[in-house]
């Protein structure tokens, strides 16, 4: 089974820090508000396949619908960070 890390805050000094430490392979579903360039620009640097989710989790509702889209299209992710 491929793992599937979620990082939710993807784009933060922490959130690209844990990308980078990742050795496995597996796929990173990096979350991020609005500013995602610098995760676009990290996934070119970096041996794991990596979608970046832009997303507001403001409200239960709108993380519900992300966490839904996200099992839709990739699966549950058995990391959360």
């Amino acid at each position: 089974m491929r793992n599937i890390v979620l990082i939710i805050g993807a784009s933060s000094d922490i959130g690209m820090g844990f990308i980078r430490s990742i050795e496995d392979n597996c796929l990173i579903l990096a979350h991020c508000h609005n500013s995602c360039d610098k995760l676009t620009q990290l996934s070119n640097q970096i041996n794991n396949k990596m979608i970046v989710l832009k997303g507001d989790l403001s409200s239960e509702k709108k993380l519900t619908d992300l966490m839904d889209e996200i099992e839709k299209k990739y699966g549950v992710p058995n990391k959360i960070i």
